[in-house]
């Protein structure tokens, strides 16, 4: 029979590894969000609704600058500077 403690670590160990990959994915989904983000702008622009083309607009570059603090890219600096 399993004791206390070896349970406890094969259920925290269960967890750790279905858990670490989603957080890697979470951080490295970033510049996936922007394009979402730029792609809806675009629609709503093409659909002449102002007001919700900026909240996506604005919602790509916060995902944009959160990408670039993972890791730089002079790619994504120029994207935001225009």
């Amino acid at each position: 029979m399993l004791t206390r403690r070896l349970v406890v670590a094969l259920v925290a160990s269960a967890l750790g590894s279905t858990v670490a990959p989603r957080m890697a994915q979470a951080r490295a989904s970033h510049l996936e969000q922007a394009i979402v983000e730029t792609k809806e702008a675009i629609h709503e622009g093409k659909q002449d609704l102002p007001a919700s083309l900026v909240e996506h607009a604005v919602n790509a570059i916060d995902h944009v600058r959160s990408a670039q603090k993972e890791k730089q890219s002079d790619h994504l600096k120029r994207g935001v500077a225009i």
